[in-house]
């Protein structure tokens, strides 16, 4: 907005707030349905964000988490924090070139203490098999981990599924 007034635009504060309050940004913290939430949280201070949202906002509720990650992130910084609140893990592959194998990923939620950990290499069978399990006990399904697998399952919710 600085930027754009030294260019000579007029932006109010009033302007400026109402863009705020109205902002979107789809794949950060966004509820699918009332059983279904994801959230990029990419790295280490996103995941610690969502893991604070979940805390206060879903817990107690049993969470399965659809997780999927590029090598380039610090993913054991993300897991150490995701792990405790996960009844179980479904993880995939959303990028082979740049991702981190779903099962790399899944050692990663076990060495943490995950014991329900499952590796699906196709997204949309780990798409279905996180929300099938989250449905069966009653829980809440969360995916996360990587924008790529947030935009993903959110292209999959435009196509009906």
């Amino acid at each position: 907005v600085e930027a754009l007034q030294k260019q000579g635009f007029a932006i109010s504060e009033d302007a400026v707030r109402r863009g705020i309050e109205t902002a979107r940004w789809d794949g950060r913290c966004q509820w699918l349905d009332d059983r279904f939430l994801i959230d990029g949280a990419h790295n280490a201070a996103g995941a610690k964000v969502l893991c604070d949202y979940l805390s206060r906002f879903v817990l107690p509720e049993k969470i399965t988490l659809l997780y999927a990650a590029m090598r380039d992130k610090d993913i054991s910084a993300c897991v150490r924090q995701l792990a405790p609140l996960c009844a179980r893990v479904v993880t995939t592959d959303i990028m082979p070139v740049r991702g981190e194998s779903c099962e790399a990923l899944c050692e990663r939620f076990r060495s943490q203490g995950v014991r329900d950990v499952t590796a699906v290499s196709d997204p949309r069978a780990a798409l279905a098999l996180c929300k099938d399990l989250a449905k069966r006990d009653g829980g809440v399904a969360v995916a996360c981990g990587s924008l790529y697998l947030a935009g993903f399952v959110l292209g999959e919710k435009e196509r009906g599924n």
